[in-house]
């Protein structure tokens, strides 16, 4: 099993990521590990659904999901790496 950190899950992220920017007409390089990927057309709910089981396909983790229920989260690469990187 690899040893995940918080630079080589984002980059995983990214990459799968990578064809949903190119159909937004994005690149890797037009986003910040911050940014709301929901708010600019990246992701909608079912991608978020899609890019969670495919992260825990690769890394063999499973997403720690706790305390994101609320509506006032913001789903970005970095939120992405952290809900593996608790589980890890």
């Amino acid at each position: 099993m690899t040893n995940w950190n918080e630079k080589s899950l984002q980059e995983l992220i990214l990459n799968i990521l990578e064809p949903k920017l190119k159909y937004a007409n994005m690149n890797i390089s037009d986003i910040g590990h911050n940014d709301d990927l929901l708010a600019i057309g990246v992701v909608d709910s079912f991608d978020v659904v899609e890019v969670l089981t495919e992260l825990e396909h690769k890394t063999g983790i499973t997403a720690d999901m706790e305390g994101e229920t609320d509506d006032d989260f913001t789903v970005s690469v970095e939120w992405f790496s952290n809900v593996f990187l608790r589980a890890a």
